[in-house]
């Protein structure tokens, strides 16, 4: 009897884990990243962030944070600002957006779709 309970309770936990390529995770075993890692991010950020003009002449700066699903293929969707000035904003999901493909997040050696969350830090330099 405990042979069969267990086997079931086994077939049931793999048939659930089998099908969750439809799942979103918001946490996973790796992270959704850049590809090529932060090096590599930090690369892309200095070479396509224009900081907006009417941040500038009104002195904005701050941290503006972007939430955003990269689905198993490494497409990224659902781009939202969570929070920050709302003159870096537009910015911040230009930059998401113009990222062709990410590396997705994976779960038991599984690549899935993930939610990821990413902060723009955006800072004026005084001369």
């Amino acid at each position: 009897m405990k042979f069969i309970l267990t086997s079931l309770l086994l077939i049931t936990f793999v048939a659930a884990h089998s099908q969750t390529d439809s799942a979103v995770y918001f946490n996973t075993e790796i992270t959704a990243t850049f590809p090529g890692g932060k090096m590599a991010w930090q690369h892309y950020l200095q070479k396509n962030l224009t900081y907006p003009d009417l941040a500038v002449s009104n002195g904005i700066q701050g941290t503006v944070v972007v939430q955003f699903m990269v689905d198993s293929t490494g497409i990224a969707h659902d781009i939202t600002v969570i929070s920050g000035p709302k003159e870096l904003r537009e910015e911040s999901v230009r930059l998401i957006k113009n990222v062709s493909i990410w590396v997705p997040g994976i779960v038991y050696g599984k690549k899935v779709n993930s939610w990821k969350t990413q902060p723009f830090y955006f800072q004026l330099v005084t001369k």
